[in-house]
């Protein structure tokens, strides 16, 4: 009864936690935490139920390393120098909610969730034996829905076999989590990266096909209704998207896209009007992801001699460099009130998530012993 106790107390933080899009209804409490991990794992075993334990656990965790790919440099005019993030601006309120994680296990990659008030991790859900293809492009495999109602993510399932989009109910226990898409066959072909509309009602993604040169951007109903996923953007001249694509309250995609060699960050709407590119810098930008009020986007960039973390306007103004560390920092993920951001960072021997606010400022570590690819809770 203990260990129920202490899981329900960590996932409700997780479901209390408002988007900024919209006040959630009242969520009923699931009946049952071991009920609620059991149905997230509909396909593989459940997570064994433990103890809820404090963000520093002793035991070692094998460590992932952010991959990053670096492509290469193509010949462009030097970029100007990156202006700093200034640290004269008072703490903003503390964090709120909880940050979903990735780790890997024994061979398999699980989602844990942190809560930052409680100071405690849980174990949610299975990611399946490998996570090959979300890996191969550093993109999130999940995503929280606007309202904190629903969860999109991909089982990766064993290496070189179909990923599957699933969205589950986190309203309702009792729902087995539903599969919307699945990857065409083994062979290479993947999705990864799942965003949510504005109003919750389908999600985007991106998907390469099996002849490894297609890669594209579908979205398609979340509640399970589409047959086919509908075309956003595709190329098939090996161009590859780097670090996922995020959809902002405005509708608008951002996404990274190595067209030349390096990557940039690019936006476009859903009807494919506006494509842009917002960056144009000589290293690699990826990563990229809209803050919670659809203003900036948050992004990963080499840049400055190593990855770290840069946050800009929606039209690519305004570029300031955040993280100020002397090892790689990746993954970008805003707090639903957009004062801090979430991010992966080989610190002290150790892949983990840490925390920052928007000046770089109060850096926080949130996990211990190899942990990568955070999101946080809305």
């Amino acid at each position: 009864m203990r260990k129920k106790f202490f899981i329900l107390i960590a996932l409700g933080a997780l479901l209390s936690a408002c988007g900024p899009l919209a006040t959630p209804t009242p969520r009923p409490a699931p009946t049952s935490a071991a009920t609620l991990i059991a149905l997230a794992t509909a396909t593989p075993s459940p997570i064994p139920a433990t103890a809820t334990t404090t963000l520093t656990p002793t035991s070692a965790r094998p460590t992932a390393t952010p991959t990053i790919t670096q492509t290469p440099t193509r010949t462009r005019a030097a970029a100007s120098p990156t202006i700093r993030a200034t640290s004269t601006a008072t703490k903003p309120p503390a964090p709120r909610g909880s940050i979903a994680y990735h780790v890997n296990r024994g061979g398999v990659d699980e989602m844990l969730i942190a809560n930052l008030e409680s100071g405690t991790t849980t174990p949610f859900l299975s990611l399946g034996p490998t996570m090959d293809f979300v890996q191969k492009t550093n993109a999130k495999f999940g995503e929280f829905s606007p309202d904190g109602s629903k969860l999109a993510y991909v089982f990766a399932g064993q290496q070189n076999q179909p990923n599957v989009l699933y969205v589950l109910d986190l309203r309702d226990s009792n729902k087995p989590p539903l599969p919307i898409f699945s990857s065409d066959g083994n062979n290479g072909a993947g999705i990864s990266s799942p965003t949510w509309s504005p109003d919750g009602n389908q999600v985007a993604f991106i998907r390469l096909q099996a002849n490894q040169r297609t890669w594209g951007i579908y979205y398609i109903n979340a509640d399970g209704t589409s047959k086919e996923a509908k075309i956003l953007r595709e190329t098939d001249q090996g161009e590859q998207y780097r670090g996922g694509v995020s959809w902002s309250r405005a509708g608008v995609f951002t996404f990274a896209l190595n067209t030349t060699g390096a990557s940039d960050v690019y936006k476009v709407f859903l009807d494919g009007s506006g494509f842009k590119n917002l960056t144009t810098s000589p290293a690699d930008d990826s990563t990229p992801v809209w803050s919670p009020d659809g203003k900036q986007i948050a992004f990963t960039s080499t840049r400055d001699g190593r990855a770290q973390i840069y946050v800009m306007n929606a039209d690519g103004s305004g570029l300031r460099r955040v993280s100020e560390s002397s090892f790689a920092d990746s993954s970008p993920a805003w707090s639903p009130d957009g004062n801090w951001i979430a991010f992966t960072s080989i610190r002290e021997n150790s892949t983990d998530v840490y925390i920052m606010d928007l000046q770089g400022s109060n850096v926080r570590r949130i996990t211990t012993g190899g942990a990568d690819h955070p999101i946080w809770s809305r």
